[in-house]
């Protein structure tokens, strides 16, 4: 395990790192670190192998949590423990567990040109809600999904809520960022996979009706206006799950569950 430092002043430059990654995204992805808090999700860090470039533990934490505690220092390539008083200051949540790290993206985020063709995935265009984009992850890694596309207008699915919302599966499941999502679809079918978007549109045709069993990927988007035109064009065919009349439309993560089932069924 690498030399451990205690944290016993707010004023550590650690913590002013911390609340500084916290407040702006911006400085976060330029730092091209994540942060991951509580006890199991920092655990799951260590055991996925991402890379920790520091690990925090609070005095509270090591005598509640002290299996994952050991683990997560000994993964961080900088471990410190800290006062609870101080781990008050680096969380950010209201009662916290004690435990956090900050995680490399290059060590979660996969390059496009490793995505594997034979394997299924959902492409998410312009999904604005964090919490659906974690829980779309944490489906598509349970049903066994190749991995997830998020364009450019996706939440950020390295943000604080989204990381919360996955339970440990961004870093289980293929993470692949992309600029446009038109010319996504378009680079997929020319890797030889199948394009389908989920669409209410009248030109779609019931999901029922489609064969998602084979590789292929599925467009979700965006929760209140769904894929925007250019995308739907370049699709191989638009999709829906027929709803009632009663229901305006799916949230799209449960949209993506469904499909995500359909595809792995």
């Amino acid at each position: 395990m690498p030399e451990i430092v205690h944290i016993t002043s707010r004023q550590n430059p650690l913590v002013k790192e911390v609340q500084k990654l916290r407040a702006k995204p911006a400085y976060r992805r330029q730092q091209g670190v994540f942060l991951a808090e509580g006890h199991k999700l920092c655990a799951d860090a260590a055991d996925a192998g991402a890379q920790i470039l520091w690990a925090v533990c609070s005095d509270q934490a090591q005598q509640r949590y002290p299996e994952a505690c050991r683990l997560v220092l000994s993964a961080a390539a900088r471990s410190y423990t800290a006062t609870d008083e101080v781990f008050l200051k680096l969380s950010g949540q209201k009662a916290p567990q004690g435990v956090l790290c900050g995680v490399a993206e290059q060590s979660v985020l996969a390059p496009l040109d490793q995505l594997d063709v034979n394997r299924s995935y959902l492409l998410l265009e312009q999904v604005s809600d964090p919490g659906n984009v974690g829980t779309i992850l944490r489906t598509a890694a349970a049903l066994g999904l190749g991995g997830i596309l998020l364009d450019s207008g996706c939440a950020d699915c390295l943000g604080d809520k989204a990381v919360r919302a996955s339970m440990g599966s961004i870093f289980k499941l293929p993470v692949y960022r992309v600029d446009s999502a038109p010319d996504t679809v378009a680079w997929l079918k020319r890797q030889g996979l199948p394009v389908y978007g989920s669409t209410l549109s009248c030109r779609s045709v019931d999901i029922g009706q489609v064969d998602l069993r084979a590789p292929c990927a599925v467009v979700i988007g965006n929760e209140g206006r769904g894929i925007t035109e250019p995308t739907a064009a370049a699709c191989d065919q638009l999709v829906h799950i027929p709803i009632t009349p009663a229901a305006e439309s799916l949230n799209a993560a449960a949209a993506a569950a469904i499909f995500s089932w359909e595809m792995m069924r």
